[in-house]
């Protein structure tokens, strides 16, 4: 039997959150049922790890599926274990997509959050949105932690236990900015009554470089950003590593010429708004997959299953239920 290292397992979480995600309309049980299967047929989280909060699903009023979902586990080999987990953006969601992904035009003051954050540390409306969707979160009746929202729930557990708690806060792309975002939230609500780390893997920039500094001054090495180095989701929205797309697969794969001019505004957005990613960082230094010659495919072969592979894991390492990387 495989042991699973602190990483691989946050990135395995991270993904099996997506269980269930193509589902229309599913109940918070079926769900729940689906990523708890997804848990315990997983190699790389078999025996792991409990459900003890959620998991919580925000649908938007037009959607068919589930746009957000964040859950809590707890693992089942240390008591003082906790990982709050933030899914990725749902492929079959719109809302995700246009929202939360590419709404990078306009700013918020992160002082939104936080009121003792500078006025120049402003984060994308995208993430703007995403935050306020996972702090409005509340888990329905019938399942664990029932009708209390994250911080609730947290502040519930830390009063009751008799150690200190060591939380994790992980994510992967949407869910990646998300909870780079969510772990410094919490570390202003919750100050040093835990142990706080988080692991944020392939996200874009959630906000300017005031929010970066402000960031990397509240949690210094509490936050680790993880990302491919060939992966084009990391490289959004900051305008430097932007510029690096056209030639990022070449010459293997090309920049398909019809996405120039949502390129050209991309890197707009990004230059006026000083988009700058999070420190500190761990660069996986990613292989071109030379059977990809299509821009598109290789980028998504790169967002998903080169992290597994760049930290020693397979795709088959994980039994993800009812989930599809693009939408067909």
């Amino acid at each position: 039997m495989t042991n699973f290292n602190y990483q691989q397992l946050n990135l395995a979480l991270s993904y099996i959150a997506a269980a269930g995600q193509i589902l229309h309309q599913p109940t918070p049980e079926r769900i729940h049922d689906e990523i708890e299967t997804s848990l315990q047929n997983s190699q790389a989280t078999k025996g792991e790890f409990d459900i003890v909060w959620g998991p919580a699903m925000y649908r938007y009023q037009h959607s068919l599926v589930d746009d957000n979902l964040m859950m809590v586990v707890k693992s089942k080999n240390n008591d003082s274990d906790y990982r709050v987990v933030v899914r990725a953006t749902n492929t079959c969601s719109l809302f995700d997509w246009i929202v939360e992904d590419l709404w990078v035009n306009k700013t918020v003051p992160w002082s939104k959050y936080d009121p003792l954050a500078p006025a120049q540390a402003r984060i994308s409306k995208g993430t703007d949105v995403g935050m306020s969707v996972l702090l409005n979160l509340y888990v329905s009746k019938g399942l664990a932690g029932a009708g209390t929202d994250l911080l609730t729930y947290l502040q519930e557990i830390i009063a009751t236990s008799k150690k200190r708690i060591d939380l994790t806060v992980v994510g992967h792309s949407l869910g990646g900015a998300l909870s780079a975002s969510l772990g410094l939230y919490l570390a202003s609500k919750l100050n040093d009554s835990i142990s706080l780390s988080i692991q944020a893997s392939a996200g874009p920039t959630a906000g300017n470089c005031a929010f970066a500094e402000y960031s990397h001054q509240k949690l210094g090495n509490r936050l680790l950003r993880l990302h491919n180095s060939l992966d084009i989701v990391p490289h959004a929205w900051s305008a430097n590593s932007l510029e690096q797309l056209h030639q990022l697969y070449y010459p293997t794969a090309s920049f398909p010429k019809e996405l120039e001019n949502s390129f050209k505004l991309a890197l707009a957005a990004a230059r006026i708004n000083g988009y700058t990613q999070l420190l500190p960082e761990q660069i996986l230094s990613g292989v071109i997959n030379d059977e990809l010659t299509n821009y598109a495919e290789q980028a998504r072969y790169q967002h998903v299953d080169a992290y597994a592979i760049l930290l020693g894991m397979t795709m088959k390492d994980f039994e993800i239920s009812n989930y599809k990387l693009v939408p067909k």
